[in-house]
Order: C-alpha cells, then sequence, then structure tokens
C-alpha cells in the first residue's frame, strides 16, 4: 500500500512539474517567442512540451494518422513519395501543416520559428518536401532520433517554403490584418526542428545558408526560436 502512495506521489509531482515548466514559458506573451525542452526527471521516461507563441490564431487541431498512408511532399512535379511507416498523432497550424507530434514509437517532433533559416536553391530534378510536410515525413518515417538523424543527414530531399501572401492566394490562409499584412506578407514560413524520443536522445535541425547543420546529443534538450542553435548554445555556456 505505501508503494502504490509512493507511486502516485511520485506520478504528481512529474505532472506539476511539467505543468510549471509549461506555465512559465506561457506567462511571457511579450516576448513572442516559441520554446520547446526536453524533462528527463520523471520516472515514467523524458517528456517534451512546448508553448507556441504566434502573433495570431494558428488554427490549431489535432489530427490521428494510421501507419500504411500514401504520402505526398506537397511540392509540385519532383515531391517526394513514401508509405507511412507509423501512425501519428499531430497537431496542425492553419489546417495546411504538421507543427507538433508524436508516432507510436514515442519519436515527437516539434517545428519552431528560425528567422535565418535559408532552405537553398532546388536544382533542377531535386526531389522536394514543402515546409509543411517536413514534420510529417520525419514522424512517418523514423523511430528514433538516431533514425532521423542519419536518414535526413543523407539529405533524401530539398525543403520548399513560402510566404504568407502565397498562401492567401492559393487560398489556404485568411488575409491577414492591414498592419500585419505590411509587416509579415512577404515574410517565408521558416523553421528549425526538433526531435526527442523515449530513450531521452534529442536532435535539432537547422538550414543555415542553404546547408543542414544537426546538433545531436541528449544535452540538447532545450531550444526556442532565434537566434540559432550555435548561437543559443553561446549564450548558455556564457551563462545568460
Amino acid at each position: 500500500m505505501i508503494k502504490k502512495h509512493n507511486l502516485i506521489i511520485k506520478k504528481l509531482a512529474t505532472i506539476f512539474v511539467v505543468f510549471i515548466t509549461i506555465l512559465s514559458m506561457a506567462v511571457v506573451p511579450s516576448a513572442q517567442a516559441c520554446s520547446r525542452l526536453v524533462y528527463h526527471g520523471s520516472s515514467n521516461g523524458p517528456i517534451t512540451a512546448r508553448s507556441m507563441d504566434w502573433f495570431q490564431d494558428p488554427d490549431a487541431n489535432l489530427w490521428v494518422f494510421p501507419k500504411g498512408m500514401k504520402r505526398n511532399g506537397g511540392a509540385g512535379t519532383n515531391s517526394i513519395t513514401w508509405t507511412s511507416k507509423y501512425g501519428s498523432i499531430v497537431t496542425s497550424s492553419y489546417d495546411i501543416a504538421t507543427v507538433d507530434g508524436i508516432n507510436d514509437q514515442g519519436l515527437v517532433a516539434n517545428l519552431l520559428f528560425l528567422e535565418k533559416t535559408k532552405y537553398g536553391d532546388i536544382e533542377p530534378g531535386e526531389k522536394t518536401l514543402s515546409l509543411g510536410g517536413w514534420g510529417q515525413y520525419v514522424l512517418d518515417n523514423y523511430a528514433t532520433v538516431e533514425e532521423a538523424v542519419q536518414g535526413l543527414e543523407a539529405q533524401p530531399l530539398q525543403i520548399v517554403t513560402t510566404t504568407f501572401n502565397e498562401l492567401v492566394s492559393e487560398g489556404l490562409l485568411s488575409p491577414l490584418p492591414e498592419p500585419l499584412q505590411l509587416l509579415m506578407g512577404q515574410l517565408e514560413f521558416a523553421l528549425h526542428l526538433s526531435l526527442s524520443d523515449p530513450s531521452g536522445d534529442s536532435a535539432i535541425f537547422e538550414y543555415i545558408d542553404g546547408e543542414l547543420k544537426v546538433h545531436h546529443g541528449q544535452e540538447y534538450n532545450v531550444l526556442t526560436n532565434d537566434p540559432t542553435f550555435d548561437e543559443q548554445l553561446r549564450y548558455k555556456f556564457m551563462g545568460f
């Protein structure tokens, strides 16, 4: 009976710590910075949490996908195709993109804005994938962070992004209010990707000046938007 009571207390303590962490990230609206962290202190295994600090309601919905789905990269003639190996549950943004999710192997993907992102030029015939499908591609195809690192470092595809104005013209987004239209209309969607899994492994993927940069290791358990992750690590070691 005492063991059962202690187990309940441990679980409640874990839930409380994660709740306080998420709350602390959510109560700083002026910063407008998404954050992602992996908490390693739970007896039930690592827990990944993220805040979504965006300038408007992203119309988030939950999607549930079974394994075995036929997929298309959604980026034109040379879009990559695949069949999902794993089922997943994800959070969508504007009903057009996967921004967070977990697959049935416990692999977690989170995408955060990174202004300095440059996905690079696309060569003729190069296989492409819409930015909105990047996280889903990973959840569909990989069981662990290690698998995903090996798979993406082989660069099987080129990411294709778009602007707010282009999405509005295609009818995928409602027009932005005029002040935001002037500020954000020509801005490209630019994201970096973080992954974590039940082993505690973690990785950050960024495209800087057209080159894929990967930070892989359990210690890379905290991420925010800008600056690049290299710079975030420098600030960390400087004591900020």
